[in-house]
């Protein structure tokens, strides 16, 4: 099975990264890559998101882990993510810090 995984370390509380990271209404706010998330993050739950990778195709992936405020994973036919994770981490950082 192919999977990406990635790290990224931000200067603020678990708890607010894991606030931001389960707040998928918000997330196009934050990462430039997504277009909408469909879904409540949660445990078990799969949610759809729309990428700028495929517009007007959304792709389900199911949380397969979910461990506050430790680790969220998801599983599911994302398209690939390595070229864009800096954006995301950059986004989801600023996110953090300046709550917008």
């Amino acid at each position: 099975m192919r999977y990406y995984e990635a790290r990224s370390m931000i200067a603020s509380s678990p708890e607010a990264v894991w606030a931001v990271l389960t707040d998928g209404a918000a997330w196009p706010s934050w990462d430039s890559g997504v277009d909408g998330v469909d879904g409540q993050i949660a445990p078990g739950e799969t949610i759809t998101i729309r990428s700028q990778a495929a517009p007007g195709r959304g792709f389900p992936v199911k949380l397969t882990d979910f461990d506050p405020p430790a680790r969220l994973r998801f599983s599911g036919g994302m398209p690939d993510l390595g070229p864009s994770f800096d954006r995301f981490a950059k986004g989801l950082e600023r996110r953090v810090e300046t709550g917008r």
